[in-house]
């Protein structure tokens, strides 16, 4: 349930366009919106992005639950994600700017919902897609290259992680696939090449 600091006397999605960047974990999200932000006049958030920020404050009355919550390897309240894209999105909205991007949310349902009642709706959602055994190739590079190797960085643990992501990501991805909102989007090509047709989805988005 939302909290009264998520209020939508104005969702502030009607102030400036939304548009969602999804994808499981390899599909080269990252990549996309840095060269998204290096062409478009637009800003960039993602949620765990905004919490580790707030985490920096030492006013924000939202620290110690998010602190807490944290190391109890718990998920922060929805209410707390809604109120913190909310700020974000609204002071975005007293830029010129195009649109914003949110990458890597809302992965399920309940982050639709929480977003919906604190911001409004998302214009549209752009999703990348690779061939599992592309992405396990390519998680399993980037895990060589790092000095810290995770327990989960192994074929068969990444495969689960794509299976359970699937199971929370599908039923956003029909949603908005019923209201028409949803650019697929194959990343298996270089991020320049793959560039090209998120401009093309993005240019698509923003004329609409």
């Amino acid at each position: 349930m939302a909290s009264p600091e998520t209020s939508t006397d104005c969702h502030v999605t009607d102030k400036i366009p939304v548009v969602f960047i999804l994808g499981a974990p390899g599909t080269g999200k990252n990549t996309q919106c840095d060269m998204i932000l290096g062409k478009y006049s637009c800003d960039h958030f993602s949620a765990g992005g905004l919490l580790r920020e707030e985490l920096k404050k030492e006013d924000s009355p939202h620290k110690e639950i998010i602190a807490d919550t944290m190391r109890r390897g718990s998920v922060v309240p929805g209410y707390i994600i809604g109120a913190l894209l909310r700020e974000a999105i609204q002071k975005a909205a007293e830029k010129d700017l195009q649109f914003v991007i949110i990458d890597g949310f809302p992965r399920s349902i309940e982050q639709r919902d929480v977003f919906i009642s604190a911001c409004g709706d998302g214009k549209a959602v752009i999703v990348l897609e690779t061939p599992k055994d592309v992405l396990v190739e390519r998680l399993m590079a980037r895990a060589a290259a790092s000095t810290s190797l995770r327990l989960d960085d192994n074929p068969e643990s990444i495969k689960k992680r794509f299976l359970t992501e699937n199971r929370l990501v599908k039923p956003v991805l029909d949603s908005y696939e019923d209201q028409g909102k949803v650019y697929r989007i194959e990343s298996i090509k270089s991020p320049e090449e793959v560039f090209i047709d998120v401009c093309k989805a993005l240019d698509d988005i923003i004329t609409k």
